[in-house]
């Protein structure tokens, strides 16, 4: 009986040992208080472990990943720190494959309610999206840009390899209407982790992660101060 008990107690230790190991560190703050109405730099940064864990072209990651008003301060960032600030950090992966309108309707979804906070609210990679925040919610994106090149957002054919977390891709929060059957149908799915993506991309760079607010999105009727 004491065995087992000690058994247990070691398990139990590995558990927590595991749950607190070190990730790295970060130069910055990792502040989700405004995930859900403005590009971030933490959730650029998930946006970016998302696209180089899958090596897909582009990265969405929805508001609703990330827990309300989490903050990690700078400093060494262990990975209980990431998993009590995103919502599912052991959801999987997915890869869709999205035409530039396709890519269009999903960012007009993005910025409808801008700039009200909206759980739809997207954080991406490997895109720039110019956006009027004072146009009609259903034509607010102006253009959109991959690898340098603007895309024709009328384009129906070319496609995109976009990843996302798992209940993106299966539609949350509005999504559905956007990633039917038909867009689905060819879904990819990776053995790949929220958590192990942004635990990779901490390995990328040894001396702390800065991510930053880079513009990716740019609203061109921005309100007067």
């Amino acid at each position: 009986m004491k065995r087992w008990i000690l058994l247990v107690v070691s398990m139990l230790f590995l558990a927590i040992t595991a749950q607190a190991a070190e990730l790295g560190k970060t130069l910055v703050p990792l502040d989700a208080s405004k995930v859900a109405s403005e590009e971030t730099a933490f959730g650029n940064f998930v946006a970016d472990a998302v696209r180089h864990a899958a090596g897909a072209d582009v990265a969405i990651v929805h508001a609703m990943a990330f827990r309300a008003n989490a903050l990690i301060p700078a400093g060494v960032v262990d990975e209980q720190a990431i998993r009590n600030s995103l919502a599912s950090p052991s959801r999987h992966i997915y890869i869709l494959k999205l035409t530039p309108a396709q890519l269009r309707n999903v960012m007009q979804r993005s910025v409808s309610k801008y700039p009200a906070a909206n759980p739809a609210f997207l954080h991406f990679s490997g895109m720039q999206v110019t956006f009027d925040g004072t146009a009609p919610a259903t034509n607010r994106v102006a253009s959109i840009t991959i690898g340098g090149k603007v895309l024709d957002l009328a384009d129906n054919k070319t496609t995109f390899r976009v990843a996302m977390p798992q209940e993106l891709a299966l539609g949350a929060v509005g999504y559905v209407l956007d990633f039917t059957d038909e867009v689905t149908k060819n879904m990819e799915k990776t053995e790949i982790t929220l958590l192990d993506a942004i635990a990779a991309e901490f390995e990328q760079f040894k001396d702390g992660i800065e991510p930053k607010v880079e513009e990716r999105l740019k609203n061109l009727n921005p309100p007067k101060k």
